[in-house]
């Protein structure tokens, strides 16, 4: 899992540098979040080209992720330099002391981190009787994914062909499974690498989505409200959430199963089928959500 997580930190540093060519008055903490696409994004198209010409090595990957880095150089300009500095001390400041302002922000990420960190966390799990998911929706796209995935690892899947149909070319947008093989090829486990992408690129559409919303509507308000619509898949969705907390999650521990519920019984709110068809499998945000 540390590798997944250096990765990631490192394509999102990658990526934060751009949107200093475009965007001026934004937090840190959304340069992360566009970084962390952008970054994604750099990598997964580089690398796949590089594995079509010259073959799907380590160096290779090498070369794609040094590349996906380059953007840090537009951080020597001072100007620019400056503003991330700055950008960075303001960070910093945020974290520092306390306040009800600053413990309610801070309680709000918190959430979704934890929602995230144990939902995704069912997405795929190994036992020794096998490999399971804990997504009733996703038993059908977990085996999709897991053979786009070898394919490309294990398989030299390259032009790539359908791995549910042999020989058939692979129309569906797989960008971010060729990602994960490119984390396994620098050092990663498969299930780490899927379970920190879903997770960095849900939160990473968290923070974009809700300064979006609050740029959008002039209301920081409604920017917090925004992600809480989109990921109980509006308002019935929410309020089915709601219910399902109050009526089982007596204690801390129960949050776990609150997972399952959602994921297990997509009747019991309208959420569901975001949930476990959209933003579960490997392809959450760059395949599924297209």
């Amino acid at each position: 899992m540390l590798i997944s997580a250096l990765i990631i930190i490192a394509l999102a540093f990658g990526g934060m540098a751009l949107t200093y060519l475009f965007a001026k008055d934004e937090s840190f903490m959304w340069r992360l979040a566009v970084g962390n696409v952008i970054g994604s994004a750099v990598l997964g198209i580089t690398g796949f080209v590089l594995a079509l010409l010259f073959g799907f090595g380590i160096a290779t990957v090498l070369v794609a992720f040094v590349f996906t880095m380059l953007p840090i150089v537009v951080l020597q300009k001072h100007e620019r330099r400056s503003k991330f500095l700055h950008d960075w001390a303001k960070a910093k400041g945020k974290v520092q002391g306390g306040n009800l302002k600053r413990f309610a922000g801070f309680g709000y990420y918190a959430f979704f981190v934890i929602l995230f960190w144990l939902f995704f966390g069912q997405t795929m799990y190994e036992t020794a009787s096998g490999i399971f998911t804990g997504g009733s929706n996703n038993l059908g796209d977990l085996p999709f994914h897991l053979g786009a995935i070898l394919g490309f690892t294990d398989g030299s899947n390259f032009p790539p062909q359908n791995p549910s149909f042999s020989g058939a070319r692979f129309s569906y947008p797989f960008i971010a499974d060729f990602l994960t093989a490119c984390f396994m090829r620098l050092g990663a486990d498969l299930q780490s690498a899927m379970f920190l992408q879903n997770v960095s690129w849900a939160f990473s559409l968290l923070v974009i989505l809700e300064r979006f919303s609050a740029k959008l509507t002039g209301s920081k308000l409604a920017g917090r409200i925004a992600p809480l619509l989109l990921f109980s898949a509006a308002a019935s969705g929410l309020y089915g959430l709601l219910k399902i907390i109050g009526n089982r999650a007596k204690a801390f521990g129960n949050f776990c199963g609150i997972c399952r519920v959602i994921t297990r019984s997509p009747t019991n709110f309208a959420g569901a089928i975001l949930w476990s068809c959209c933003l579960s499998p490997n392809a959450a945000f760059f395949s599924e959500c297209r």
